[in-house]
This record gives C-alpha cells, structure tokens and sequence, in this order.
C-alpha cells in the first residue's frame, strides 16, 4: 500500500504453497532519457494591432474559424490577436501594483507551515509514508508526497536542468520523450446551433493504448499522466486552503468564444473562491474563478513554422506556439467566465453549474489580469495574461470600441488590443528548495487575489469526526491540526 511501482516490480511472486512462481512479472518503470527542455515562443516585438487578418483571408473570424485542433494555430494567428510573451519574470513584478508585498517571508502564520513541509527531503518523506520514521510530519503535504513516491522514479534524481535550455529536436530527445504535441491537443470548435462534436475526446482525453508484444521492450518513456495531474493538484491544493479557495475539476467543458464559434480548451484544474455564507458552501456552490491549472503531458515539442506544421531545412524555428495557444485559450476561458460575473446596477451576476460568475481579485475596471499555473515535467510555472475588456467584448461581439474615449488615450487604452503574457521560471517539484519557492510564490499570487475577501474558519476532520483545530483570533482563516494523523485522509471541510 505505501510502497511504489518499482519496488512491486521487485518483489517475487509467491504461490499458495509457498513457491515462487517464473511467471511473467511487473516492469519497472521507464526512466524519461531525453533532455528536460522548457521550449520558448519567439513572439515578435511588435505585434499586429486591431485583429488584423492576412489580406487573404475574409475576415478575421474566417481566418479563425478553420482552426480544429491546437497545431493547426500558427504564428500569424497568435500575432493577429496581439499575443507578446515575456519569459522569466520574478513574482514580484507579476503581481500588480503593492502585490510584491503579498508574497509570504518564512514566518508567516500561513505559509510557515507548507514550507516546513516541502523542504522535508524526498527519502525522508518516503520512509514517513512506510511508517519507518515516525519523527517527520508530512502534515497537508502527505498526498503529495505519494505523488513524489510515484513521479521520481520516471524520472532521474540529478540536479534540475537549466530551465534556459534551448529547444531541442526529436533526435536528441533520444528513445525517451516520443510523446508529442500533435498527440494529446483536444479537438474542438463547435458552431452555435449545432450539436457539439468531440465532446467526449475533450473530457476525457484518450490514454496510450497498452503495449503489447514486442512493443513492451521498446524502452519508451510512458508515465501515466494521472500521476503528473496528481502531484500538481496535491501539491497546490494544501496551499489553497490557508486562502479560502478550492480546486476543483472543471464542471463543464471549458470554452473560449469568438463570435459563433466555441474553441474547445485544454484546463486541468480550476481554483475557486468558498463563499462566505456556510449554507452556500455546504451546498457545493463555489464563486470565480480565481485561477486555471493547466498540465501538460508532451515531452518532445514540435517546430512550428510561419505557414504549416512540416519541418524544411532551413525555415525559421518560432518555438512553442501550442503552449502559448493553450495559455492564451486558457487564459481568454477564464477572462470571459469572469465577465460573467455582477456588473454595476447587476450585483446578482450569471451562475452556472454551480459557479456563481466573478472577477475576484480584478484590480483594474478596464483590464482584467489572469493567472495561470501551468506544469510541464515535474515542474511548475506561474503566467499573468491581461486582457481589456474592449478585448474581451471584440472576440464575443465583434464591435469595435468608441476609440474616442478618454481611456484609449491613455498608456493602457493605447495597447487595448494586445494580449501580454508573462511567465515566471519553472520550479521543481522533485527538488525540496524549488518546491518551497514555487509554494512561496503561489501563496503571494492567492493572498493577492484573495486580499479583498472576508475571512473563512476551516475546520479539519477525519473520517467524520473532528480532530481539533487552532486558529490566530485576528485571522480565523488560519488554522493548524491539534490532534490527527496526517496520514489517515484528513479532508479539509468550510463551514
């Protein structure tokens, strides 16, 4: 029960009278071989402003509405809606105004506590899991320690790669990483009035087929990728729960809209806000969405040319246009579920699904900011994308904006058009010190996110009976277990 796949894979099989049996036996995991790259989108310096399609092409909505699937997106399409991207920037700079002040220190009441949990050193954690060492406390981080039991023996233990490292090819990915982009996009855009196509492919993505036969010795790199999802989501979850929001899977399928068409999107997870009243929370009602999680599973990346997907010798490579086209999808998802949400004279705002519909955190009237936490390997990522209303109103109306507003004279009216994302480094989950930071900067996104929202007593129980809890009298949202044992389910329930 506590123990991993290799180890099952070692252990001899024992009869009913005590033989061991020369049956076929369990393989061991396949170690990842190839280069663990973080591919980078060549955005241009400049980009296109007013959604402006080639000369070929009808329209900007016709020039859009051939897309199918995630490679069929090219360079020009992610210029035509303004996309620039910036890479490596610091937490700091990504939250907006004071929201460097957001970020956590080491002792503070909420984080000190995860942090001491994920600077435990993977073997430690791993003999705390099998009950050999009863002197190290996994606390909230227990189910991600299993995760950490499962994922590191896909991949090697050696120090982190350079997160800077360039892009590489399919040769030198070698015989690991053979999982490609074009392999695991969604279908997906359905027209308004028709019935939706590839629905189920979308939910539910398919799974590699069994190998069978010869095919079992080929030596491929094939870590399920429900273990990836797991260690992201039970590595962010414990984090959530000191700032009064939840993740949960998406309750329907998430779309983005460009006029009639709906674009399929790729969203592993969503983060939403408890609300205040404890007879809405008991219900299951949650309001947002706060954040996206978005998982990806490729480890050899395509070159994505200017006017197709084939590699010719020669051609400029533009890197990763399906990461940045899953964002900025993503991110556009969000944008438009959060404008759904109480407009002034309208403070009811649109519930669906039990979703009540809202922009939490929106610091700006005009410009939305969206934060996305974004996995690739075993590591993790932090994006802000923002987006203007006039934007969002353009992709959902078509209607261009009165330009002779006084908010498109100003600094930020001027780029209303374009889309800016920007991303911070990516950090380890198999490394102690990386783990710790990377927890230390998504606490800094929520407490900013979260700052205006009233306070939420969490209340901690195993198996139905509750185990004791201690909160700080001047932030009830603040509680640590008296009582328990971390390693018995504890779920964590608001009242």
């Amino acid at each position: 029960m506590f123990c991993n796949w290799a180890t099952v894979a070692s252990t001899p099989i024992r009869g009913l009278d005590g033989s061991l049996h020369s049956g076929q036996t369990i393989k061991p995991p396949v170690p990842f071989s190839g280069p663990k790259t973080f591919p980078r989108y060549s955005s241009p310096q400049t980009s296109n402003s007013s959604f402006t399609a080639p000369p070929q092409e009808r329209s900007f909505y016709s020039f859009f509405g051939r897309i199918k699937k995630a490679t069929e997106v090219t360079p020009e399409h992610l210029n035509a809606l303004g996309v620039l991207v910036e890479y490596d920037v610091p937490v700091e700079r990504l939250l907006p105004g004071d929201g460097a002040g957001f970020i956590p220190a080491d002792d503070d009441k909420i984080f000190s506590e995860r942090r001491r949990e994920l600077l435990i050193p993977n073997d430690d954690a791993v003999e705390a899991l099998a009950r050999k060492r009863k002197d190290i406390k996994l606390g909230h981080m227990y189910r991600f320690y299993q995760g950490v039991d499962l994922v590191r023996a896909y991949y090697p233990t050696e120090p982190p790669s350079d997160p800077l490292t360039p892009m590489s090819s399919g040769d030198e990915a070698g015989k690991g990483g053979k999982r490609k982009a074009e392999e695991v996009v969604e279908g997906g855009v359905e027209k308004r009035g028709k019935p939706e196509e590839r629905s189920a492919t979308a939910a539910n993505p398919p799974s590699e087929p069994p190998k069978t036969g010869e095919d079992e010795d080929d030596g491929r790199f094939a870590m399920p990728e429900k273990f990836r999802e797991e260690i992201v989501k039970n590595f962010i979850e414990p984090i959530c729960w000191g700032y009064g929001v939840r993740i949960y899977p998406p309750r329907a399928l998430p779309r983005v809209a460009l006029q009639r068409s709906r674009f399929l999107v790729h969203m592993t997870n969503y983060i939403y806000l408890t609300p205040a009243l404890p007879a809405e929370a008991r219900s299951g009602l949650v309001e947002g969405p706060v954040m996206g999680v978005q998982v990806r599973h490729e480890s050899e990346f395509l070159k994505k040319l200017s006017n197709d997907s084939m590699d010719v010798d020669g051609e400029e490579e533009v890197g990763d246009v399906i990461g940045i086209t899953r964002e900025v999808a993503a991110a556009l998802s969000l944008a438009q579920d959060r404008r759904k949400g109480p407009k002034e004279g309208k403070p009811e705002g649109k519930t669906e699904k039990k979703v009540r519909f809202r922009a939490v955190g929106k610091d700006d009237k005009w410009r939305d900011d969206i934060f996305l936490l974004t996995s690739l390997h075993h590591h993790v990522s932090i994006s802000r994308i923002s987006v203007t209303q006039p934007y969002l109103r353009f992709l959902e109306t078509g209607q261009m904006p009165n330009l002779n507003h006084e908010y498109f004279r100003t600094e930020e009216g001027n780029d209303w058009d374009k889309l800016k994302v920007q991303k911070t480094r990516f950090w380890d989950l198999l490394d102690p010190e990386e783990r710790a930071e990377a927890g230390r900067n998504i606490s800094g996104v929520l407490a900013w996110l979260s700052r205006n929202e009233p306070k939420r007593l969490v209340i901690a129980f195993t198996f139905g009976w509750c185990v004791g809890l201690a909160w700080e009298e001047e932030d009830p949202c603040v509680c640590r277990l008296v009582d328990g044992h971390e390693d018995m389910g504890i779920w964590m329930a608001i009242l």
